[in-house]
């Protein structure tokens, strides 16, 4: 195959596909992805049994109190019907304990058209007092926090100046 795969982000190194790539349903006729859809080729699979599917990409997994770290937030619809939703973002401090001033984005509510890829880049500072070590991003898109379409996690290194 000579055809762009079409990765959410791969100058960051996220390889996970977006739903027009020519890699879904192209794999092994024999085998099939967890969703019960013909493989797909690569690494991941596209979950084509989830209403809406979200993926969280930074552009970087370190940084420094007082840097920026930018974060892509991609969702999904691979269906021929609009999907109603909400989403949500929110931090955990390096200790695990939420951050106060949660959620970092949201919520937020709309309608993601039919069969559509919507991508949105936000750039975050580092407060200059955070505390070193591992902070995660937890993003989630649903109808409710009870009812979860599809949520991802990434993990940023906050490390000394």
């Amino acid at each position: 195959m000579d055809a762009d795969p079409l990765f959410v982000l791969p100058e960051h190194r996220d390889y996970r596909l977006l739903w027009d790539s020519p890699c879904i349903d192209t794999g092994h006729p024999d085998f099939f992805d967890p969703d019960d859809t013909r493989s797909d080729m690569g690494a991941f699979f596209f979950d084509q049994s989830k209403p809406l599917v979200h993926y969280v990409s930074p552009n970087k997994r370190e940084g420094t109190p007082g840097s920026m770290i930018s974060v892509l937030y991609t969702v999904i619809n691979c269906h021929e019907e609009p999907q109603e939703a909400g989403w949500l973002s929110k931090l955990l401090l390096p200790d695990g304990i939420p951050w106060l001033w949660n959620p970092l984005e949201g919520p937020k509510t709309g309608i993601v058209p039919a069969s559509s890829i919507l991508q949105h880049t936000v750039t975050y500072k580092v407060p200059d007092m955070w505390p070193l070590g591992t902070t995660s991003l937890l993003s989630m898109v649903g109808l409710s926090p009870s009812d979860i379409f599809d949520a991802d996690t990434v993990y940023f290194e906050v490390v000394e100046k």
